[in-house]
């Protein structure tokens, strides 16, 4: 059973970076876009999307991280029902959780994607 990462585009890309999928505790939000429009590919036009940057880091039993660290940049089209808040000059995450979700019930499943604030 494959977990909802997995369906993530090129989510071979950061395990080849980290050697597995990391929950990007203390990582940064160094970007974040929103784009109501945006073709995809020949004629097809995806209704919103959006875009993250996230700086990660590999954290070892130090205090600190190891030097093991990217920018990850995640997009995801055909965003609906997003809440932003606590947005301020750095952005840490506690976490970055992906789960199935369709919205409404009949619809493909897709993710809900959730930044868990560090603070705020």
């Amino acid at each position: 059973m494959s977990t909802p990462y997995q369906r993530i585009e090129g989510h071979e890309q950061v395990l080849r970076a980290f050697g597995y999928w990391p929950d990007f505790h203390d990582a940064e939000v160094r970007s974040l876009l929103m784009d109501r429009n945006t073709r995809l590919f020949d004629d097809v036009v995806a209704n919103a999307r959006i875009e993250v940057c996230l700086h990660a880091f590999e954290w070892t039993r130090d205090a600190q991280p190891c030097f093991n660290h990217h920018l990850v940049q995640l997009r995801f089209h055909y965003a609906c029902d997003l809440a932003l808040k606590g947005f301020n000059h750095q952005n840490a995450i506690l976490e970055f959780k992906v789960e199935d979700y369709a919205f409404p019930p009949d619809a493909p499943v897709g993710f809900r994607i959730t930044f868990v604030p560090a603070h705020g």
